[in-house]
């Protein structure tokens, strides 16, 4: 599994925000970030790879 760091735009509030994803690729971590935050973020603006788990 790897940890990506994910940045969105959030529904509380102004600017730019940050998160984990866990996945075996980035588009798995950010499925797995969309379910546990999806209600607060309006969109992702960027997602790097963090670090293998």
């Amino acid at each position: 599994m790897k940890e990506f760091e994910i940045h969105y735009l959030s529904t509380e509030g102004p600017g730019l925000f940050g998160g984990l994803g866990i996945g075996r690729d980035q588009k798995e971590a950010e499925a797995y970030f969309l379910e546990a935050h999806g209600s607060e973020c309006k969109a992702i603006t960027a997602v790097r790879f963090y670090k293998n788990r």
